[in-house]
């Protein structure tokens, strides 16, 4: 058995697109690394489900692993279980990679690296610098965590995890936090991530960009990053427009498997950004960032009948501009 694991975790029923994400993801790390020992945990019920169409990723992965967990538990709230107790079901130092992402090259400096714990920062940016301070700074405030430690608050996206006791009591804390977040409404884990890094005096250290380079916010990154983030999901908070392999991609993916254009962007995965793109940076980042501005997309993106309640507001806000226009000329 390899002495390194890069890991997935999924948790997935039929008609989401956490299984297609996790496949495009393994089917990328197998083609530059056909060696590697890639293990995919999975609960009891998404074992289940990996049948027909949806047993395609066992040709990619070198085995399954599969834990029985409550019934109580949504599904996301089962993914972060899994999650948060990695050490206890991986014998070997790791690589836990989320699957909503593209590996670019092989991977293999990261398993001699000298990092006992390691993450890359959450948006590539100090706390103090971060589009989502705000937010994140709400949410500790309401767990009574603390956000960073250095002003650093990392993405938990991907994880460099070495097999030792102190990483196991990391995570065991980890695990009893998000369990106290979840009673509090709050499912996400990268809080209760950031208050298990404070508890234990920063253990986590930074790994560069190229290791998790995210895409919005890794433009910088992208002509060396090893692996892209995409962050196809979210919720209405956290949803934008997707500018890489966006979840279409992935429903097609569902009904007609990997084609030869889907395998195209997985071994070219620069082919996956949209032609149609703008880069911006500096305040225009904060702005849009802020819910005000999601809500404004939603509207626009979601549907015929949110654009038509857009565009009453679009064209309210063109006669102010005209009329300010008119007034400073």
């Amino acid at each position: 058995m390899s002495n390194f694991t890069y890991l997935y975790v999924l948790v997935s029923k039929s008609g989401d697109t956490y299984y297609e994400q996790t496949l495009v993801s393994a089917i990328s790390l197998r083609h530059h690394m056909p060696e590697a020992n890639i293990v995919l945990l999975v609960d009891d019920k998404t074992e289940a489900t990996l049948i027909d169409n949806r047993a395609e990723i066992k040709k990619y992965v070198s085995s399954i692993k599969s834990i029985e967990l409550p019934n109580s538990l949504t599904n996301v709230q089962k993914s972060r279980w899994l999650k948060t107790i990695m050490p206890e079901l991986i014998d070997t130092d790791f690589l836990y990679i989320d699957s909503d992402t593209v590996i670019t090259q092989p991977l293999t400096e990261i398993e001699t690296i000298d990092v006992n714990l390691g993450a890359v920062l959450d948006k590539h940016s100090l706390l103090s610098q971060h589009c989502n301070r705000d937010l994140i700074n709400k949410n500790v405030k309401r767990m009574g965590f603390h956000a960073s430690v250095n002003d650093k608050h990392f993405n938990g996206g991907l994880l460099l995890v070495r097999h030792n006791d102190n990483n196991k009591k990391f995570f065991q804390t980890w695990h009893l936090l998000w369990q106290d977040s979840v009673k509090k409404g709050l499912s996400i884990d990268q809080v209760a991530l950031a208050q298990t890094n404070y508890l234990f005096n920063g253990l986590i250290q930074e790994l560069p960009g190229i290791w998790n380079c995210q895409v919005e916010y890794g433009v910088h990154l992208f002509t060396q990053a090893k692996i892209l983030h995409m962050f196809v999901t979210g919720d209405l908070y956290n949803r934008r427009p997707h500018i890489f392999m966006d979840p279409q991609t992935f429903k097609d993916i569902e009904k007609k498997g990997i084609t030869q254009n889907v395998m195209d962007i997985i071994l070219n995965p620069m082919k996956g950004f949209k032609s149609k793109n703008q880069v911006i940076g500096g305040s225009a980042v904060d702005y849009f960032n802020t819910p005000l501005s999601r809500i404004w997309c939603l509207m626009y993106c979601k549907s015929s009948k949110t654009r038509f309640v857009f565009n009453k507001f679009n064209r309210i806000a063109d006669i102010l501009l005209t009329k300010i226009k008119q007034k400073k000329a």
